[in-house]
């Protein structure tokens, strides 16, 4: 296994395991009526900057989960063109305090190399 393959295993277990970091969340595709439960990492930045370079309060939502978990769950991942297209679908979580959070997916940053997926969420309704 070369060091790009030990990577891609690592980051599957690491963000798929819910006995360490992982917690479950489901996915609801927009574009087809599919929806998975699975792991992944889930975070909530607190804090922005702003058009002229000062820090503000915000909320700012993310999650992390390697690429293979969802596939894997039977979820439509990628588009027609190859590209990740999840804009728009729906994420819940619950956080710390037993809370059930709602998302949909804002933004993407895809890591092509090692398939780490990270969303960058808004609230959803």
């Amino acid at each position: 296994m070369n060091l790009i393959e030990q990577a891609i295993s690592d980051i599957q277990a690491i963000t798929a395991n819910s006995n360490e970091f992982g917690q479950e969340i489901t996915f609801q595709s927009k574009r087809y009526s599919t929806t998975v439960t699975v792991v992944g990492l889930v975070n909530k930045i607190g804090i922005s900057i702003d058009t002229m370079g000062n820090t503000i309060n915000s909320k700012n939502p993310t999650i992390a989960i390697s690429e293979k978990t969802l596939t894997d769950a039977g979820y439509p991942v990628r588009n027609a063109d190859g590209e990740v297209g999840m804009l728009g679908d729906i994420v819940t979580t619950v956080d710390s305090t037993g809370i059930t959070k709602k998302y949909s997916v804002n933004s993407k940053i895809p890591d092509e190399t090692i398939g780490l997926l990270v969303f960058v969420l808004e609230d959803y309704e």
